[in-house]
């Protein structure tokens, strides 16, 4: 489902369907929680870049993982 965040339903039995397609996987929300510790970790510490399970973390991919965790969450607390 890369690149697919979300979709409309014509009928509410829909709903738990998609939300369990779109919700992202355990693995997943682990990896953003740890890049996201990371880069703020960097911050800390000056850096605007850090290395995270060897691949360069920036800003960019930082927004990208928020956007996910926030994904989850909306997902998780409509269930």
């Amino acid at each position: 489902m890369d690149g697919f965040v979300g979709a409309f339903c014509i009928h509410p039995t829909q709903a738990a369907i998609l939300n369990e397609v779109l919700t992202p996987s355990d693995e997943e929300v682990a990896h953003a929680r740890g890049l996201v510790q990371a880069f703020e970790d960097g911050l800390k510490e000056g850096k605007g870049a850090v290395e995270y399970k060897g691949k360069m973390i920036d800003l960019p991919v930082v927004h990208s993982a928020r956007q996910l965790l926030a994904r989850y969450e909306a997902i998780k607390g409509s269930n």
